[in-house]
């Protein structure tokens, strides 16, 4: 049961950033993965033995069916953006996963959770994400939990919402949480331990802790951010505004995953920093630091974005996709027309520009003017 040819892997949340950040990989190192989601429709242009798979975690019957002949299991599943009771949802998804995979035989899960000291129950996201933990662990299976602090990657939420506070304000008041320590991850260096952790043996659960190699603050990553875009940002520190009044600030800026965010930042106070160096001693990944994991980022996005070229409509001459991607709302729309692609490229050409637009070109001079002034 050890060759690629004969082994089955189920990646829930397949259609959330972790399981996409590390999909292809998966198929590269099983035979076939089944990729569960309440809504297969979101999976488009997946490798050809990955396989969309219906199924809704809060019901065991499905869940029991995806997990049916299986190796290994993938948790990524949460939700916090369905529900302000995300907690209640979570710990029962995870009591169905657990009672499934017992049954299935499932011979390991692997799990992401949250890194964070201090009292967890302080947070309802971070206290879900240990509980979520201790539910898998409670099958009896090998559980491989990760903790990890903010991951940096584009589509990443944490790092979404810095993009967007930094691009968006030149002067920001920064209170006493955003001063607290964490040691972020970059995303390719997170999805190394997380297919690592596939292909090893192990005979009981283990819990890791990860980060990248330099401990900071929220506030030393605005500012790495900021200057690699090459932005001038001044920052003021005040002791009053708590995360929970900072979050609201999200419903600003980062519109496209308020929800998920505002837990995200209402978790930040306590530190969030490896205290346990074991990764280091069971794992080949060498993680990068927090300056060098903002560049690569900012230079890899668009090859992590790539998802955007797949059309979900195959045999339509008309095909509309969206996307929320992070603080981005994206729209594709393509039309096939029979034609070489020089003459269709002369009606390209002559869109905008000194030919002008199709309709309202004065609107749209208008508006380009706007972006001169600002």
């Amino acid at each position: 049961m050890n060759s690629r040819q004969s082994r089955v892997a189920v990646l829930t949340g397949a259609s959330g950033y972790v399981g996409g950040l590390i999909l292809e990989e998966v198929c590269a190192t099983f035979s076939t993965v089944r990729c569960v989601s309440r809504d297969p429709s979101k999976l488009t242009d997946l490798p050809p033995n990955a396989i969309p798979t219906k199924a809704d975690l809060l019901e065991f019957s499905e869940t029991r069916a995806a997990l049916e002949d299986a190796d290994i299991a993938f948790y990524f599943a949460h939700a916090m953006a369905d529900s302000d009771q995300f907690s209640e949802l979570e710990e029962r998804s995870a009591s169905n996963f657990s009672r499934a995979a017992n049954e299935a035989g499932i011979s390991k899960i692997i799990y992401l959770g949250g890194l964070a000291q201090g009292d967890s129950g302080d947070s309802a996201h971070m206290k879900s994400r240990h509980v979520v933990g201790d539910i898998l662990r409670s099958s009896g299976i090998p559980v491989i939990e990760f903790r990890a602090s903010v991951v940096i990657g584009a589509g990443s939420m944490p790092f979404e919402a810095i993009r967007a506070l930094v691009n968006k304000l030149p002067v920001m008041i920064t209170p006493k949480w955003v001063r607290e320590q964490l040691q972020p991850i970059w995303s390719r260096d997170l999805k190394s331990y997380l297919i690592e952790a596939a292909t090893l043996d192990f005979a009981e659960s283990a819990t890791f802790e990860i980060g990248g190699s330099e401990v900071i603050s929220y506030r030393d990553l605005l500012h790495i951010y900021a200057k690699e875009r090459g932005l001038r940002r001044w920052m003021i520190n005040v002791p009053v505004v708590t995360p929970y009044l900072s979050s609201h600030w999200l419903r600003i800026f980062t519109p496209a995953h308020y929800k998920i965010g505002r837990q995200i930042v209402e978790s930040a106070t306590p530190r969030s920093i490896v205290r346990d160096f074991s990764a280091k001693e069971v794992f080949s990944v060498k993680p990068i630091g927090a300056k060098e994991a903002v560049t690569r980022a900012l230079q890899t996005e668009q090859e992590d974005l790539a998802f955007l070229d797949s059309v979900p409509h195959q045999h339509s001459k008309l095909r509309n996709s969206r996307w929320i991607d992070g603080t981005r709302f994206i729209e594709k729309r393509t039309h096939i027309v029979n034609s070489d692609h020089e003459t269709a490229s002369i009606g390209i050409k002559k869109i905008g520009g000194q030919y002008g637009w199709y309709w309202a070109t004065w609107m749209w001079r208008l508006r380009g003017a706007m972006d001169r002034v600002v």
